[in-house]
């Protein structure tokens, strides 16, 4: 896993992340954390749901992301006006996609909704 920093400027060596997800999942397997089932920002309940953490200081409060949504979060980095459009749109109207996998998922970002990683 790679270094990540938050929205709040801070820096998370990919081995500390590593760490701190297995705290996220361990706890919520053993019950002791409810796990994601509805994302946070559309609505969605099937497909999959990710364990958004931002602070991986705290890794136990996460946001529940289904796995389109989580990327345009992370793609909100250098596409901030097509990622804000975007969660306008799924906020008013719920979600536009479900994916059970991250196939294909890059190519959606592109195609239909113009988020590009540019070079």
């Amino acid at each position: 896993m790679r270094a990540y920093k938050n929205k709040n400027g801070k820096w998370f060596s990919g081995e500390y992340r590593v760490k701190q997800s297995r705290l996220l999942r361990d706890a919520i397997e053993r019950g002791d954390v409810a796990p994601p089932t509805k994302c946070n920002r559309c609505g969605q309940e099937d497909g999959v749901i990710h364990t958004h953490i931002e602070d991986y200081d705290n890794p136990l409060k996460y946001e529940p992301l289904c796995i389109l949504c989580h990327m345009v979060h992370h793609s909100s980095w250098f596409a901030k006006k097509e990622c804000a459009a975007y969660f306008e749109h799924v906020k008013e109207h719920g979600p536009i996609a479900t994916f059970t996998s991250s196939n294909g998922i890059f190519k959606y970002l592109e195609d239909e909704l113009g988020i590009v990683k540019r070079k």
